[in-house]
């Protein structure tokens, strides 16, 4: 059984980062740990970047340092997306959205998404490749708790955004990449439980809410990824 080269790329979600101050251990991190687990010798190496939309990772991999990488790896794992949206987002407290802010990156992404896999597929044909989708941080309006009002609605206008660039990934697999559907896992939690798996109602400062997830969130993403390449890797 021969070692594995990881590569993992993306955003904060794919680093652990939860705030300026603080991050968690990685879903990328918990995979890596499973797979050495199962008796797979891996070595981990991650070019995930804080903030990063679809259209810096585009334009990374036109870049030749990066492109080494790219072509080593036996697995890579691609967190994007998130940023396109919430960029757009109201911080402190991600309670409202900018309309057009929002349209333009989700716009962004739908340009990008097939040219980012295409690269990635040219630059290394045979190795497993596994996507995320995006998931909505937000628990639905109707089950908002105490001092969480501000968020009415927002679950929905994010799930517009949402909806279309998690339609584009899941359009334009066509057997190219493996999906770790993580927008339907957190889903289960948006009745009223979204805390469990993304920060937006944890008991912390309000200052400090943000939509990344917790550490429970990590680990359930990493075994929906352990899941997606089960029996993939030889």
């Amino acid at each position: 059984m021969r070692d594995i080269m990881y590569l993992a790329l993306g955003d904060s979600i794919a680093t652990g980062t939860l705030h300026n101050f603080a991050r968690v251990t990685s879903y990328t991190e918990y995979l890596y740990h499973m797979l050495k687990r199962r008796g797979r010798r891996t070595r981990m190496v991650s070019l995930a970047r804080d903030g990063d939309t679809s259209r810096e990772l585009l334009y990374r991999l036109g870049q030749p340092w990066f492109q080494s990488w790219v072509r080593r790896a036996d697995l890579i794992t691609v967190s994007i997306g998130g940023n396109n949206v919430m960029r757009a987002a109201s911080i402190p407290g991600f309670t409202s959205v900018r309309v057009p802010q929002a349209e333009a990156g989700v716009g962004v992404f739908c340009s990008d998404w097939d040219k980012i896999i295409e690269r990635l597929r040219t630059l290394n044909p045979g190795c497993t490749l596994v996507v995320m989708t995006v998931y909505n941080p937000y628990n639905h309006s109707r089950y908002l708790g105490g001092g969480y009002g501000a968020d009415r609605g927002m679950r929905e206008l994010t799930e517009r955004y949402l909806s279309r660039i998690n339609g584009v990934i899941e359009s334009q697999c066509r057997g190219r990449y493996e999906i770790a559907d993580i927008h339907a896992l957190f889903d289960r939690f948006a009745h009223g439980e979204m805390g469990r798996v993304a920060n937006l109602y944890s008991p912390g400062l309000y200052l400090l809410r943000n939509p990344h997830p917790t550490v429970y969130g990590h680990r359930l993403i990493a075994r929906a990824h352990a899941d997606a390449i089960e029996g993939l890797l030889h």
